[in-house]
């Protein structure tokens, strides 16, 4: 077993499972510890969640469950562009681009909204 402390990543799984619908997996976020800030890597969403204008909700919530479960609220986005994913970089200039260098990650959650299930490696 590694506690948040020892270890280098986290996996952030957001589920959308409530009264209204059953999305299932619908967001996953990895990041990874660097001593004195999180690496947030790679952040997948489902296009079932697309479109419902919570995309916000779903991607912070999962950014602020891997700062929670590294213990550091220092993270930085390094944003690639590509041909395909000027839907991610309009959201990344409104949400993160704040983060482009080491900043603290500042977000109130919104409980309930979405499960979150974290896996530590």
């Amino acid at each position: 077993f590694v506690t948040a402390s020892e270890s280098k990543a986290v996996t952030a799984e957001g589920i959308s499972n409530n009264n209204l619908s059953d999305s299932g997996l619908i967001c996953v976020c990895v990041g990874t510890n660097k001593i004195d800030y999180i690496e947030i890597e790679e952040v997948f969403m489902s296009c079932r969640a697309l479109g419902r204008n919570i995309e916000d909700v779903i991607v912070l919530n999962a950014i602020n469950e891997v700062t929670k479960r590294l213990g550091n609220v220092n993270i930085i986005v390094d944003f690639t562009d590509g041909d395909r994913n000027k839907p991610a970089r309009k959201f990344f200039d409104s949400y993160l681009e704040k983060y482009k260098d080491v900043a603290p990650f500042e977000y109130s959650v919104q409980e309930g909204l979405l499960d979150i299930r974290t896996q530590v490696w």
